[in-house]
Protein backbone atom coordinates (compact mmCIF):
# COMPACT_ATOMS: atom_id res chain seq x y z
CA UNK A 1 0.00 0.00 0.00
CA UNK A 2 1.27 3.46 -0.86
CA UNK A 3 1.11 6.18 1.79
CA UNK A 4 -1.19 8.20 -0.49
CA UNK A 5 -3.81 5.44 -0.15
CA UNK A 6 -4.04 6.20 3.57
CA UNK A 7 -5.85 9.44 2.70
CA UNK A 8 -8.90 7.34 1.86
CA UNK A 9 -8.92 5.42 5.11
CA UNK A 10 -8.83 6.70 8.66
CA UNK A 11 -5.42 6.20 10.20
CA UNK A 12 -6.93 4.72 13.32
CA UNK A 13 -8.58 1.98 11.24
CA UNK A 14 -5.40 0.68 9.64
CA UNK A 15 -4.44 -2.89 10.43
CA UNK A 16 -0.93 -3.78 11.55
CA UNK A 17 -0.36 -5.58 8.22
CA UNK A 18 -1.38 -2.45 6.31
CA UNK A 19 1.00 -0.32 8.36
CA UNK A 20 3.88 -2.76 7.83
CA UNK A 21 3.18 -2.67 4.09
CA UNK A 22 3.33 1.11 3.72
CA UNK A 23 5.93 2.58 1.35
CA UNK A 24 7.25 6.09 1.91
CA UNK A 25 8.97 8.37 -0.55
CA UNK A 26 11.16 9.98 2.09
CA UNK A 27 12.12 9.88 5.74
CA UNK A 28 10.07 13.04 6.31
CA UNK A 29 6.97 11.43 4.78
CA UNK A 30 7.38 8.41 7.06
CA UNK A 31 7.87 10.58 10.14
CA UNK A 32 4.79 12.67 9.28
CA UNK A 33 2.69 9.52 9.01
CA UNK A 34 3.94 8.06 12.30
CA UNK A 35 3.41 11.39 14.09
CA UNK A 36 -0.24 11.39 12.93
CA UNK A 37 -0.67 7.71 13.82
CA UNK A 38 0.84 8.23 17.27
CA UNK A 39 -1.39 11.22 17.96
CA UNK A 40 -4.48 9.14 17.08
CA UNK A 41 -3.29 6.42 19.46
CA UNK A 42 -2.39 8.77 22.32
CA UNK A 43 1.39 8.82 22.26
CA UNK A 44 4.29 10.67 20.65
CA UNK A 45 7.12 9.36 18.46
CA UNK A 46 10.69 10.45 18.13
CA UNK A 47 13.50 9.65 15.73
CA UNK A 48 15.97 7.08 17.04
CA UNK A 49 18.64 4.93 15.41
CA UNK A 50 19.71 5.65 11.84
CA UNK A 51 21.96 3.63 9.51
CA UNK A 52 23.71 5.05 6.44
CA UNK A 53 25.45 3.41 3.51
CA UNK A 54 29.05 4.30 2.59
CA UNK A 55 27.79 7.27 0.55
CA UNK A 56 25.82 8.69 3.46
CA UNK A 57 22.38 7.71 2.16
CA UNK A 58 19.92 6.69 4.88
CA UNK A 59 19.26 2.95 4.72
CA UNK A 60 17.17 2.62 7.87
CA UNK A 61 15.58 4.99 10.36
CA UNK A 62 13.89 3.81 13.53
CA UNK A 63 10.99 5.73 15.07
CA UNK A 64 10.20 4.92 18.69
CA UNK A 65 7.45 5.65 21.20
CA UNK A 66 8.06 8.63 23.48
CA UNK A 67 5.35 8.20 26.16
Amino acid sequence: MNIRDVEFKKIIGLTIDEIYGLKFGSEEEAYDFYEKYAKCRGFVVRKDEVKHNVNGKVLMRKFVCKR
